[in-house]
């Protein structure tokens, strides 16, 4: 054995500076599919021209709408029923009064 290339490949190799920043900047995904997916994944890409990673954003992007309007939904509902309990909280205390119209 030669002396010291044991701690040498122990220790493994320095990375320079701007590797270290483009894998901070580009962490990587991983994801296990079954490999019927990855087939027709692999061919969408072959005939789209497109990269695994453009695949992801394309996915992304189509997927965001439906989110934002789950978001939007559940926040006007909490709204709603946040501003009725406040309504009713005020009128059991006397803060509003039975003429009042309701919103």
């Amino acid at each position: 054995m030669v002396k010291g290339r044991v701690n040498h490949v122990a220790k493994g190799k320095r990375k320079p500076p701007s590797r270290m920043r483009y894998e901070q900047a580009h962490p990587v995904v991983s994801v296990r599919v079954p490999g019927e997916l990855y087939d027709y994944l692999k061919e969408i890409c072959q005939m789209s021209g497109k990269s695994f990673a453009d695949l992801l954003k394309e996915g992304a992007a189509i997927n965001e709408p439906s989110v934002k309007k789950s978001y939007d939904r559940g926040y006007d509902k909490g709204y709603d029923d946040g501003y009725e309990k406040g309504y009713d909280d005020g009128y059991d205390k006397g803060y509003l009064h039975a003429s009042e119209d309701r919103h």
